[in-house]
């Protein structure tokens, strides 16, 4: 049987609701590239206990965390060349950094933000949202990412984003904002301040008419519940 890699609900009308991917399935050089692919064969070089992969928005660039069994010595390099000699290069990591313990979120899951962190020049400053625009973007990347916090500065590739998430963004908030949003627009201002800025040109232009400035906050609801948007 084949697995879509989409995670879903059947709600009580019997109906099926889409919730998210369920993989990190994203594009590198025009193929597709599953990051939990990448972790695995990371995790077969001897001496390595855990390892996580992200591809980057810029140059689909490939940077990969590990941790080492107590006692054994992994050298990143090494671990690069391992996978040149197995694997295609678009899957050979750019970056191998090795670390003392992946850092783990509060609710649980890898904390990427943290983990960017340890590139260099250390984590991004946190900037609270500064209007209703930005606000609202941030919740919509905090429920695509599963984060509890996102602030102006972050980038969506460097939080735990991806491409495939990226499509679910969008489409949250072109539906919230009332404007079309292209994807594109995600790829060339990945943070939320940039974000929201292309969000406020859209809702002022003159073909929208005024009426996509018209946008509802977002509310919790029930999971049962049916919403319905006008």
């Amino acid at each position: 049987m084949y697995r879509t890699g989409d995670l879903g609900r059947r709600r009580k009308d019997g109906r099926l609701e889409y919730v998210r991917r369920e993989d990190r399935r994203v594009e590198v050089g025009g193929r597709r590239v599953e990051a939990g692919e990448i972790e695995a064969w990371v995790k077969g070089y001897g001496g390595v206990k855990e390892a996580v992969a992200r591809v980057g928005s810029e140059g689909g660039e490939v940077v990969v965390w590990l941790v080492g069994e107590e006692g054994a010595k992994v050298v990143g390099a090494e671990v690069k060349e391992y996978m040149r000699e197995r694997l295609g290069e678009g899957m050979v990591p750019e970056k191998v950094m090795v670390v003392e313990k992946i850092p783990q979120r509060v609710g649980g899951g890898v904390d990427y933000r943290a983990l960017e962190g340890m590139l260099g020049g250390g984590a991004v400053e946190y900037v609270g949202p500064r209007n209703g625009v930005e606000e609202q973007v941030a919740e919509i990347w905090k429920q695509i990412l599963g984060v509890e916090k996102v602030g102006v500065k972050d980038n969506f590739f460097q939080i735990g984003g991806h491409s495939l998430l990226a499509t679910q963004v969008v489409a949250r908030m072109s539906s919230v904002f009332g404007v079309e949003i292209a994807l594109r627009r995600l790829f060339e201002s990945p943070t939320v301040a940039e974000l929201a800025q292309v969000v406020e040109k859209a809702v002022q232009s003159p073909e929208t008419n005024g009426k996509a400035g018209a946008v509802s906050p977002i509310r919790r609801v029930a999971r049962e519940a049916v919403v319905i948007s006008s």
